[in-house]
């Protein structure tokens, strides 16, 4: 069952200097239980995308300019904020963003920030209260002693017990869909084996959809069941995670693949960095976005942009298969 649907999504961004497409024609499926990985460069789109759901865009600058968001067959393009805020947001659809001190604030304690959406939206009408409510999301992504720590400000916490302080907010009203917009960027290694591992097992135990966004093709390859690839606003590959790591389709894709470092690897040479840039993102180039950087590139590449197209179970935007 199709949970979330994105269909030639379009968000900019009006500037002084310009209109930045920060997503352009972005579209894409996630089923209920499902883990699709959002990966590629800084500045790609990836979290505007992500953004674009909730609604929740740079004000006054930000927009969307075209294209649709459903959920469960539910519209979300053109509704209201008061709308998005009480139906949607955080009841629907939750998001654990990358720092969680942006999330969280620090003079309120851990307990009444979990708290306070789980009142909100109504999930405390029963005989437990919201801070009961609470205390049962710390417990379930495994912080100690709950009960006593709800009591505690943010400060009071480390970075990883931070972190699944957010995501016990994010996971409290039982929402459809998360997006994870690169939740362990900011954490340790060893803090990160331990918060993926927990975000699989409330996958697992809750059947929340997952758009997790990434640039770590392996923390992406470690959760996700689909992953899509995206370039200077634009999805170019789209394929099951198994398929793309084992056989890249596209020349980015190819390029991210071979820059990343293999254990065990007997080669001496240096490691592959893909040449050139990123675009400018008030430059919108003519033809595919990466023909500047791509050996490939043909003169179809550099005067008409390929569209997604389907291909043994996946699809790409290259002209060049």
């Amino acid at each position: 069952m199709t949970l979330l649907e994105v269909e030639n999504l379009q968000t900019e961004l009006h500037l002084k200097r310009g209109i930045v497409r920060a997503v352009s024609g972005v579209g894409f499926t996630i089923r209920a239980g499902e883990a699709l990985g959002l990966i590629g460069e800084s500045g790609s789109g990836k979290t505007m995308t992500g953004l674009s759901l909730l609604g929740l865009l740079p004000q006054p600058v930000g927009r969307i300019v075209g294209g649709s968001i459903k959920l469960d067959g539910r519209e979300l393009v053109g509704l209201s904020q008061e709308t998005l805020a009480r139906e949607i947001r955080g009841k629907e659809i939750a998001m654990i963003s990358q720092d969680p001190m942006t999330s969280l604030n620090p003079v309120f304690t851990v307990g009444s920030q979990i708290a306070a959406p789980i009142h909100k939206h109504g999930y405390d009408r029963g005989d437990e209260s919201a801070i009961d409510l609470a205390v049962r999301e710390l417990e379930r992504v495994r912080v100690p002693s709950a009960r006593l720590r709800s009591h505690d400000y943010p400060h009071q916490f480390s970075g990883g017990m931070r972190q699944r302080t957010v995501a016990a907010m994010a996971i409290g009203c039982k929402p459809k869909l998360l997006i994870a917009d690169e939740p362990t960027s900011a954490l340790d290694v060893t803090i990160q084996v331990q918060f993926m591992d927990l975000i699989s097992e409330l996958q697992a135990d809750t059947g929340v959809g997952l758009l997790f966004i990434t640039h770590d093709l392996g923390v992406a390859a470690s959760l996700c069941q689909k992953i899509a690839v995206m370039y200077a606003a634009r999805i170019v590959e789209i394929a099951p995670a198994t398929d793309i790591y084992a056989e890249p389709l596209h020349p980015y894709t190819q390029g991210l693949l071979n820059s990343v470092p293999r254990l065990g690897s007997k080669r001496k040479h240096r490691l592959y960095s893909i040449p050139g840039t990123p675009p400018h993102a008030l430059n919108e180039l003519q033809g595919c976005s990466f023909h500047p950087r791509c050996e490939r590139a043909t003169e179809a590449c550099r005067t008409e942009r390929p569209p997604l197209i389907a291909r043994e179970g996946r699809e790409v935007a290259c002209w060049n298969l």
